[in-house]
């Protein structure tokens, strides 16, 4: 079978290929393309292989420090919201912190946070 010409049946060479030069810019473009994707790729994993290291390293220290005492601890998350609700309580609180409007009662009496944008 009759090949055209500037194609090959065999990729595993380039020398035997005769190719137009408008074609390398094309080929180089595409190479660099090519690079550019396999660095972000490892850019991406190595960050996301941190990360995850990152998540686990306070969860072993964590299992530890139960080993250690005994006991369980409370979740980091639990720990999170509790401070979280006694920081909005005294900005509720305190009539002269800049953040108190930001209060608003509901109709049941509670109060929630929100935003006001306009």
């Amino acid at each position: 079978m009759e090949t055209p010409e500037g194609s090959c049946r065999s990729f595993g060479s380039w020398r035997r290929i005769k190719m137009n030069y408008t074609i390398i810019p094309d080929l180089t473009a595409a190479r660099q393309q090519r690079k550019q994707a396999q660095r972000l790729h490892l850019v991406v994993m190595t960050r996301t292989e941190l990360h995850r290291r990152k998540r686990e390293a306070p969860a072993a220290w964590v299992r530890a420090a139960e080993r250690t005492i005994g006991a369980s601890l409370p979740q980091l998350q639990e720990i999170y919201r509790s401070r979280l609700e006694k920081k909005a309580l005294n900005i509720y609180k305190d009539r002269s912190h800049p953040g108190h409007g930001l209060f608003t009662a509901l109709p049941s009496g509670k109060r929630f946070i929100h935003c006001d944008t306009s």
